[in-house]
């Protein structure tokens, strides 16, 4: 565009021109800030509030202390032999507290493990809890470890465990690995 020599009209048919573009401007500006703001509220609304939820509760089964700060393997599948299941990580808040939204809602079965922790129960990997009864009535794991005991909210899942032992930790029912290599050095007769 042209720039018209001071004094002349056009200068002021050029000033003109360029209010008009800010106008423009800013009514594009207000323009597409309304339709965001628009199309936030209404994807808003289109997902349905008070999803399923599933809270669960890490206790330490000896004395009943919550189990803060956790690692949780948690495990969701639509069958009892866990053939498809889908690996969830979450960890524990200061509340002893993992929640899980609607990624569990969908599936019929969970299982819950804990690192550093050994789970209260008889066989840990012959258990899972059945979603819908969680969310319906609550469940509360069971508890070799100790007499506590605890009453579930619908949504809630209790699992009790504790501490591995000293003697847990240094693996000694593993299978030692012998070597068939031969050793290195003299023979010497040993």
């Amino acid at each position: 565009m042209k720039v018209p020599p001071p004094g002349s009209n056009d200068t002021l048919n050029c000033n003109l021109e360029k209010s008009g573009e800010r106008r423009v401007s800013i009514s594009f500006r207000v323009l597409a800030l309304v339709a965001l703001v628009f199309c936030a509220n209404s994807s808003d609304a289109q997902q349905p509030r008070g999803e399923p939820k599933i809270r669960i509760h890490v206790l330490d089964g000896r004395t009943g202390k919550i189990i803060a700060d956790d690692h949780l393997l948690i495990f969701v599948t639509n069958s009892s032999q866990q053939p498809e299941a889908v690996h969830i990580d979450r960890t524990t808040d200061s509340a002893g507290l993992a929640i899980l939204d609607e990624e569990a809602a969908s599936f019929r079965y969970i299982q819950v493990w804990t690192d550093w922790h050994i789970l209260c129960v008889k066989c840990p990997n012959c258990v899972e809890y059945p979603i819908s009864e969680v969310l319906n009535k609550g469940l509360v794991s069971q508890n070799l470890c100790g007499t506590v005991k605890v009453q579930p909210k619908p949504g809630d899942l209790y699992i009790f465990a504790r501490r591995r032992h000293w003697w847990e930790s240094t693996n000694f029912s593993a299978p030692r690995q012998h070597s068939t290599r031969q050793k290195k050095g003299p023979n010497l007769g040993f």
